[in-house]
């Protein structure tokens, strides 16, 4: 059954009258503000989580997994909620107390390779079964150029919707917000406004507030929109002074230790901050943070940027299809027409033919007699040049960036130079500055963090972005036998 469009508004609207809030108390919200954390990092670029930071969390019906420093810290809290409830600071029968305090769901949730092959594998599939059905489209495929050409002429209405490039998908809907690995939930409930009333009795509970008040003391924020929902705050936390009492053969003594607070005591532990500026860094020798460097910041070491690495994931992918298309479609009927040799017949007849692809003239003569392509043979006839341009196209197709034939033409020449001058990762980088960002459409409209920022910070970022990228750090030129690669 389908919720209209007033049910919908009058479920938000009993949410946002009923809902408890505390002024000294931020609170995360998924579907309006917050909507990319942990899919971008402080550049505004689309990132992966680096899946050796993962550690296994909670002990519940099923294994889960977190970021380290986020299974560590709600460890930490799991402790305090009950030590609280020993000290009957939390009631039993509360839906926060420690026995249904357990780890539903976590980065096993939004594991980005599982999730992002389904999903491509659903578009293959739809590709294949509907798009080449209609006008009998299949019988253009006849080797690995007309399958692209195809498939293009499939994706283009479709792409700033159900995008093809790893970038895209991790900035669409399509991908689960756990797969920053910086989220679990502690309940199981369903999501959404159907359930209204379990979202309220959260907010509603005895001790929601000094729920969220602990969570804060260790970097968490609770989801607005499903408040069994935690959210590890990376920038949440600095430093304090705390007074300890110090033993030692020369006879007790007070002193005072600076120590981490939040979520960068938790991040410290693992020598990892928010912090960029290294004038910042703390030298006190009783930080817990001394020794580490500060430009190991927590998006840099523990994600990566997926546009680095699009060209091998496109290239695999399309592998992976037209060998399977291959495989499975290897032949196929054909209607032809031909004319009658009888003179009493003046019409032309449709005759059915056998079509062998393996055998046809336009494939390619190195990948006859095989049902599939041979991946050496196939990298070195498709090579980067090839993958960037057809990166570049879908990068503008998902994020809706109009433009003539002339325009992508001249685009595709800038950046053919730059790859040829500078290397693979200059123009990887290239088209992400070229195509930034998110578009306005008739039910999302920009907002101050339309692009996990504000707007004035993303474009400051995208500028300097777009001037770096000529910079020589980023050159990757070989001198082997006078060619650049």
């Amino acid at each position: 059954m389908t919720t209209s469009a007033s049910e919908i508004f009058i479920e938000r609207n009993k949410i946002n009258d009923n809902y408890r809030e505390f002024a000294d108390i931020k609170y995360f919200d998924l579907h309006r503000k917050h909507f990319l954390y942990g899919k971008i990092d402080r550049d505004g670029d689309a990132i992966q989580l680096v899946d050796t930071n993962l550690s296994q969390i909670g002990a519940g019906q099923r294994t889960e997994f977190a970021v380290d420093f986020v299974k560590d810290a709600y460890d930490f809290l799991k402790n305090e909620i009950s030590r609280l409830t020993k000290g009957s600071y939390i009631e039993p029968n509360s839906v926060y107390n420690p026995n249904s305090f357990q780890v539903h769901k976590g980065w096993r949730e939004g594991d980005l390779e599982y999730s992002y092959y389904h999903y491509l594998n659903k578009l293959y599939t739809d590709f294949v079964q509907n798009f080449l059905q209609r006008e009998r489209r299949f019988e253009h495929v006849v080797n690995f150029d007309t399958f692209m050409q195809q498939f293009y002429r499939y994706m283009e209405p479709l792409a700033y919707r159900f995008p093809l490039t790893k970038t895209g998908y991790v900035l669409s809907h399509h991908c689960s917000p756990f797969v920053s690995g910086l989220m679990i939930e502690v309940a199981k409930e369903k999501h959404g406004i159907v359930n209204s009333k379990r979202i309220l009795e959260f907010t509603n509970d005895p001790n929601y507030e000094m729920i969220k008040r602990a969570t804060k003391r260790v970097g968490f924020m609770v989801d607005r929109n499903a408040p069994w929902r935690l959210v590890f705050n990376v920038a949440s936390g600095g430093q304090t002074n705390k007074t300890q009492l110090i033993k030692s053969a020369q006879g007790n003594k007070i002193v005072d230790k600076i120590v981490g607070t939040g979520g960068a005591f938790f991040m410290s532990q693992y020598g990892v901050t928010f912090e960029r500026s290294q004038e910042k860094a703390p030298v006190s020798e009783t930080h817990p943070l001394y020794g580490t460097s500060f430009s190991s910041h927590v998006f840099d070491q523990y994600y990566t940027k997926t546009h680095l690495g699009e060209i091998e994931n496109i290239r695999n992918y399309m592998f992976l299809f037209y060998s399977a298309f291959f495989n499975q479609f290897n032949t196929f009927s054909k209607l032809n027409t031909y004319y009658c040799e009888s003179a009493l017949e003046f019409n032309t007849k449709l005759r059915v033919d056998y079509i062998n692809r393996r055998k046809l003239p336009g494939q390619d003569p190195r990948f006859a007699g095989t049902n599939v392509m041979i991946p050496e043979v196939f990298n070195k006839t498709y090579k980067d040049d090839f993958w960037l341009r057809f990166v570049l196209r879908f990068r503008m197709l998902e994020t809706k960036q109009a433009y003539s034939e002339h325009k992508f033409k001249r685009l595709e020449r800038d950046l053919l130079s730059i790859h040829k001058v500078m290397g693979r990762k200059s123009a990887l980088n290239h088209i992400n500055n070229l195509t930034k960002g998110l578009y306005d459409t008739k039910f999302v409209q920009e907002g101050e963090y339309w692009h996990g920022q504000p707007r004035f910070e993303y474009e400051k970022r995208k500028q300097q972005s777009l001037d770096r990228a000529g910079e020589q750090h980023q050159t990757e030129i070989t001198a082997v036998l006078n060619e650049i690669k």
